[in-house]
């Protein structure tokens, strides 16, 4: 085996001092981008302290500016021939910098890759099966994208083992520190983009052992620099510089990373320009077809359902809407009534709570009203409803008090609503509100309280009773744009605005005798929200519907566990402009629709396919 190329024999060398290896570590460090200013050679000054600093930051050792034997360590490991350039500026900008986006990606799904020649440490073609499965891995992860193995000339990316200078103008450097290279897509990669290159004067290998490098774990890490990722610093991510070993799974910052270049979301289509104003959203999917209907605010104040088919090409068509059978309303809400029926909740002109029934025909055709609840409630605002069961409907609202009350609702057999029982003086003052059902007969109530906090508290509801069981205490702090659903586990799920303005998902264990536990949070898995919905989306995951700190709309799906752990799987990426009011709904199948209010403030809804 060939002499190791990059040691160093200085155990300890502090600024101000001067030694051979320390001009080691300059040529290292600039050579990573750590290092791109004037220095004297051999001499540990302040820029190469600095750059020291940095290096040490991105490799999680102890920031001291000087050569210690920690620091040794870390710039002996054998690891990626990519510089660390766009880390180290993150680093220096204060960012965490985690995963890191080159910038550049493709833009098309189904991608191929060839080999230029094997190793002669492996025998047969079983390296090429150990690259191959590397790029399966990253396909798992990823919307739509394909790897496909080929041996034409014009393959996206080429795979090769080389020593030395091999043409690329990133000579190897023998046995030790750096095992294999990538370059960018293009145009970030220039005239190499698409070129895997492992330094064949390693040995190569099936499974790591001794010097061994095992093939699969090196071929994952360079696969992510072909498809725009560059280092992470979190130590165990397959975007981490340095080699650890065996490493072939992808960790949720290798994932995060990659699906922020190819988003796990893909815009299907559009409504278009068929609706006009609108100043509230609220949405519904009735049980049979791919339709959906919009209970809108509109210019005028009035109360409008538009009947929407959601198309193959995911495309949407306005097919009927309610016309004038409304009047003035705010506040607005909708939910089922049965497969062709939905209730609307709203604040009427004199700001009362009022029901109103609608049944659309079969094709989506047309709108028609039928019954409503007539002055049995009073005051009311940040109206909410949800069906209990076929015969039994719940609204939750702020009353003329500013306290949240619950009230029960069945319907006559002339079609209008009759009010049943209601919660009295069980809640406190709210400033926000949203409503999920837990189980037959129980409801959650999400709530900012008149402190600002989020409060969760469980009912349970009949046509005789509203019973307050029991609520989450002060287990989460200051709270903005509540919202709440329940996941595929039954567990009951938040999304607020936090205290830092960022948008954070709180996971809740609900018990049937009023116990509310809080499980885990998303910690800082998203940015900004300036306004969101939350619902249950496609492959058992849910959905946030985000207005972003620019303005435009942002889809993000999101994985939970039993145990209450939140992932987030994905999102839509730059694929939305400008929009507010944002509400989801998911029509049957495997697509999830926004209704958003666009820049011209007109009603728009937007398909995505996971």
């Amino acid at each position: 085996m060939a002499e190791r190329r990059f040691t160093l024999e200085a155990k300890e060398v502090h600024q101000g001092q001067e030694h051979p290896d320390i001009a080691k570590v300059q040529k290292y460090l600039t050579r990573f981008g750590y290092l791109t200013t004037t220095i004297e050679p051999g001499k540990l000054d302040q820029p190469t302290s600095d750059a020291l600093r940095s290096f040490q930051h991105v490799y999680g050792v102890e920031e001291t500016g000087y050569l210690d034997p920690s620091t040794q360590e870390a710039l002996e490991r054998p690891r990626c021939g990519v510089p660390d350039v766009p880390t180290v500026a993150a680093t220096h900008r204060g960012e965490s910098a985690e995963f890191v986006l080159r910038g550049c990606s493709y833009n098309r799904l189904a991608l191929t890759f060839r080999f230029a020649n094997g190793t002669g440490d492996i025998t047969g073609d079983d390296e090429r099966a150990a690259v191959q499965r590397a790029f399966n891995t990253w396909a798992s992860v990823l919307r739509g994208v394909s790897f496909t193995l080929t041996t034409a000339a014009n393959a996206d990316f080429v795979v090769g083992w080389f020593t030395g200078a091999h043409g690329d103008g990133s000579a190897f450097d023998g046995v030790g520190n750096t095992l294999a290279h990538a370059f960018y897509p293009p145009p970030c990669g220039g005239a190499n983009a698409g070129a895997l290159h492992y330094d064949d004067a390693e040995t190569w290998a099936l499974a790591h052992g001794g010097q061994q490098r095992d093939t699969e774990t090196v071929a994952l890490h360079e696969i992510g620099h072909l498809l725009g990722l560059d280092h992470s610093t979190v130590a165990g991510a397959v975007m981490f510089a340095s080699y650890g070993g065996e490493r072939r799974q992808l960790t949720q910052d290798d994932i995060d990373g990659i699906r922020r270049l190819y988003p796990a979301l893909v815009r299907l289509g559009d409504s278009g320009s068929q609706a006009g104003f609108v100043g509230e959203i609220a949405a519904v999917a009735p049980e049979r077809g791919r339709r959906l209907v919009t209970a809108v605010r509109t210019q005028a104040g009035t109360l409008k359902l538009i009947a929407w088919e959601l198309r193959t090409d995911g495309s949407l068509l306005r097919t009927a809407d309610s016309g004038e059978q409304a009047g003035a309303a705010r506040s607005i809400d909708i939910a089922l009534a049965g497969p062709d029926e939905m209730v609307t909740a709203v604040r009427t002109a004199a700001g009362q709570l009022k029901l109103i029934g609608w049944d659309v025909a079969n094709d989506g055709s047309g709108i028609q009203r039928h019954g409503d609840s007539g002055e049995q409630a009073g005051t009311a605002d940040l109206i909410k409803i949800a069906q209990m069961s076929s015969t039994l409907w719940a609204t939750a609202c702020q009353d003329g008090s500013g306290n949240l009350k619950v009230i029960t609702w069945t319907r006559r057999p002339d079609e209008s609503f009759e009010r049943r029982a209601d919660s009295g003086g069980q809640a406190g003052e709210i400033r926000d509100l949203d409503v999920a059902v837990v189980d037959n007969g129980l409801l959650l109530t999400a709530v900012r309280t008149a402190s600002d906090t989020l409060k969760l508290i469980l009912w349970r509801v009949t046509d005789t009773t509203v019973q307050r069981l029991g609520d989450s205490g002060e287990q989460a702090g200051d709270s903005r744009f509540v919202k709440v659903t329940m996941d595929p586990h039954g567990n009951a799920v938040t999304a607020v605005r936090a205290a830092n303005g960022s948008l954070k998902l709180i996971t809740w264990r609900v018990r049937t005798s009023g116990v509310i536990q809080r499980l885990s949070d998303s910690g800082s898995l998203a940015g900004t929200s300036n306004g969101h919905d939350l619902g249950p989306a496609p492959g058992g995951r849910l959905a946030t519907a985000v207005v972003t700190e620019d303005g435009n709309l942002k889809v993000i799906a999101w994985q939970t566990r039993a145990d209450g752990t939140v992932t987030r799987y994905g999102d839509s990426g730059n694929q939305a402009g400008a929009a507010t009011l944002p509400t989801l709904v998911v029509p049957r199948g495997d697509s999830l629709v926004t209704a958003v209010r666009a820049a011209n403030s007109s009603l728009k809804l937007i398909s995505w396919g996971f």
